[in-house]
């Protein structure tokens, strides 16, 4: 069985169980809160090795409690971490709160940095690229064929996160 290359965000979740959102101004007490691993790259990731399948993640968290606690549930599903980028500052973090219907607003709390990641494979100043000798497919659907629809910075540099109809 091939491996696979995860390239994208690591996060830890905030989930909020929530009556309804609030209105402008407003206040609205959460019916329910836990915390739990996320990030579209790390959850694909996770999901991936529950197979079996050898997978390798690259991405970064902080050197904060957050991203301590990303590697270990990372390593605990057996995703290769050594790909992992540990730096100063914060983890990405999201508050996600579910309305009763299930609909769902995502809030980040830190600015996404993974344009930042370099890997020993691709060159300084620009996006990690997919390892040598690797197909280049999405990474949710496993379709090649969207590859020359995705923007010429995804094209250039062989990496296929997501085809726009699972973004």
């Amino acid at each position: 069985m091939a491996d696979f290359w995860v390239i994208g965000p690591i996060a830890w979740d905030r989930v909020l169980r929530m009556p309804g959102l609030p209105v402008s101004g407003g206040f609205v007490q959460a019916i329910e809160v836990a915390e739990r691993p996320g990030g579209a790259g790390a959850n694909v990731a996770m999901a991936l090795a529950s197979t079996g399948t050898a997978v390798h993640m690259v991405g970064y968290v902080g050197d904060d409690e957050a991203g301590t606690r990303m590697r270990s549930v990372l390593g605990e599903a057996r995703v290769d971490t050594a790909f992992v980028h540990a730096r100063r500052g914060h983890t990405s973090e999201v508050d996600i709160l579910i309305e009763p219907s299930g609909e769902r607003t995502m809030i980040g709390i830190w600015p996404d940095l993974l344009h930042t990641v370099r890997s020993r494979w691709s060159r300084p100043g620009t996006w990690p690229t997919s390892p040598p000798g690797t197909r280049n497919s999405c990474l949710q659907c496993g379709s090649s064929a969207t590859r020359e629809r995705l923007s010429p910075q995804y094209r250039r540099h062989g990496l296929v996160p997501a085809c726009p109809p699972c973004t």
